[in-house]
């Protein structure tokens, strides 16, 4: 399950169970901090995947945990293929209503979600944009030039480029479309908490082990 019973009895400060996660891995802290917070569990078999694709699913359900918007109730009909499925997992019904409902995510025109399917870089960086409120963007601006002003993802691109929270690529591609690994998702996030930690605690993504 993605959501373990928090925090499992045996953890031991310090340590992490991932096996394909190496200390010298730029991602390390950014997986140590994730899996601490309860927000990863792995396949449970002592792996995390790092260079495998987050799905739309996964990526919702952490940005939730990690900033919980309500308790779950008042769920509705917001997303045609969630509402009565009965043969996939239920376990980010709630994350994916709530985060439609607080204007973080949109789905698809035809009114569909896509759970399974993989999140784009573009489509992750405008997420995290939407979940930070969607500040102004005037005065910022970015050196990729396959984000053009007329993108989806531009402003998203701006800002998150701006505050540290995103790297290209290359020096002058970020590659929107394509799709955002789970190692990316986390060291983006990681970045991303470094800038609030001071305001608020639970947002400390710096190394537990200092």
């Amino acid at each position: 399950s993605w959501y373990p019973n928090w925090p499992p009895a045996n953890i031991k400060k310090g340590n992490i169970p991932f096996t394909d996660v190496k200390i010298n891995s730029y991602y390390y802290f950014a997986v140590k901090q994730a899996y601490y917070e309860g927000l990863i569990a792995g396949d449970g078999n002592g792996h995390f995947m790092p260079n495998e694709p987050m799905t739309r699913e996964h990526a919702c359900a952490i940005i939730f945990k990690r900033d919980p918007y309500g308790d779950g109730s008042g769920v509705g009909d917001v997303i045609i293929d969630l509402e009565g499925e009965t043969t996939i997992a239920p376990w980010y019904y709630v994350a994916v209503v709530k985060l439609y409902n607080e204007g973080i995510i949109s789905g698809y025109a035809d009114g569909t979600y896509k759970p399974a399917n993989y999140i784009t870089r573009g489509q992750f960086v405008t997420m995290l944009y939407a979940a930070d409120g969607k500040p102004s963007v005037s005065g910022m601006s970015h050196p990729f030039t396959d984000v053009t002003s007329d993108m989806y993802c531009n402003d998203a691109v701006k800002y998150c480029y701006t505050k540290g929270w995103i790297s290209g690529t290359s020096e002058t591609t970020f590659n929107p479309e394509r799709v955002m690994l789970r190692k990316e998702m986390l060291q983006v996030l990681f970045q991303y908490g470094n800038s609030k930690a001071r305001t608020n605690s639970r947002l400390d993504y710096s190394d537990p082990d200092g």
